[in-house]
């Protein structure tokens, strides 16, 4: 059984289902015995206000899958506290795979290892060599991890502010629209109490992201949804894939997908962010669409290329050629003019003569 969140960290889940998808049909085509196991697929929703929405749903998975299965996969925090309640009803022991949560003694792999706070911090100053100010908004709990950070690493190159649920977000917004120029706005979060009073955490961003003050930088795709610059993150499809693998037994160690930076084209412009400072892949979402691919680019610049070549190689022949032709006609046209010369003073001696 596989329990999706669907919460903040990865929004786009069409992404997550279309590499379990393409994993899956990989393993179908090159490992088909891995299918003789039945999987089930359930999406939950982390931010119903319900008070009892925990528990419903635990009862409901439980009443529709009496016979649940060996190992349960859970993609979030929501989705391991379901799987764990689950897990509780049955006598017999059910494997939980945590992927996505802040519970890394676990098998899988956590948030700790999908995302790197360390990363994210140098690219900054990478991305904007002028910074003076980054602006921090993350739950009360994340924030001696940050001023650890900053205080080791890059307290000589940027001032460092931290807004955390303490403030409402409309006290937030309002500390934001007075930032001088210069700053970085970094998302981290709010506290879960937070995010149910004022709303999901797309919404918080988009307002920031509205308030076109200063670039937002996150390592979630959340922020890209928004209209953020995005950050050093996960691909969500790629994570999708890793689901796939410890779904069907090809875990290989339970490696977390490799992360990357993942910036959108648009807000990199907006802000001139300089990425050729950058250590790592990088991969820029809505840059120009071409309608032909790099290769057929290249292919069709060679071809081009060589045409020009081969028709600059005909026309020097074509000019060589008329000019050969042009000198023999010319030493044609001399040597008649000798003969005709030559005749011309032997006639006039005949007629003196």
């Amino acid at each position: 059984m596989i329990l999706f969140t669907g919460h903040e960290q990865i929004p786009f889940q069409q992404e997550v289902f279309q590499g379990f998808i393409d994993e899956q049909y990989q393993l179908l085509v090159n490992q088909s015995e891995l299918f003789t196991k039945e999987v089930y697929i359930h999406r939950l929703d982390a931010f119903r206000s319900e008070p009892d929405y925990l528990r419903q749903t635990i009862d409901s998975l439980y009443k529709n899958s009496p016979l649940l299965p060996a190992t349960i996969i859970a993609e979030g925090n929501f989705a391991l506290r379901v799987a764990q309640g689950l897990s509780s009803k049955l006598p017999k022991e059910i494997n939980v795979f945590a992927v996505n949560t802040s519970m890394a003694a676990l098998p899988g792999f956590s948030k700790g290892e999908l995302f790197d706070l360390e990363k994210t911090l140098d690219s900054i100053p990478r991305l904007f060599p002028n910074i003076k100010e980054l602006v921090v908004l993350a739950p009360a709990s994340r924030r001696v991890e940050v001023e650890d950070l900053w205080d080791f690493n890059f307290a000589d190159q940027f001032d460092l502010t931290l807004l955390d649920e303490s403030l409402s977000f409309d006290e937030t917004l309002s500390t934001l629209k007075q930032l001088p120029a210069d700053r970085v706005i970094l998302w981290l979060g709010r506290g879960a109490g937070s995010v149910s009073e004022d709303g999901l955490p797309i919404q918080l961003i988009k307002q920031i992201v509205d308030l076109d003050v200063a670039p937002l930088i996150s390592m979630q795709s959340t922020s890209l949804k928004a209209g953020g610059l995005g950050g050093y993150m996960t691909l969500s499809k790629e994570l999708g894939q890793k689901i796939t693998q410890l779904t069907y037994g090809q875990s290989e160690g339970f490696a977390p997908p490799q992360k990357r930076y993942i910036l959108d084209y648009n807000e990199l412009k907006r802000w001139q962010a300089d990425t050729s400072n950058l250590n790592g892949p990088i991969s820029i979402i809505n840059e120009p669409l071409s309608i032909f691919t790099e290769r057929q680019v290249q292919t069709y610049i060679g071809w081009s290329l060589m045409t020009v070549a081969i028709l600059s190689a005909l026309f020097a022949w074509w000019i060589w050629h008329q000019l050969t032709v042009r000198n023999r006609q010319l030493s044609k046209i001399e040597a008649l003019d000798r003969q005709l010369h030559l005749a011309l003073t032997t006639s006039k001696l005949a007629l003196i003569e």
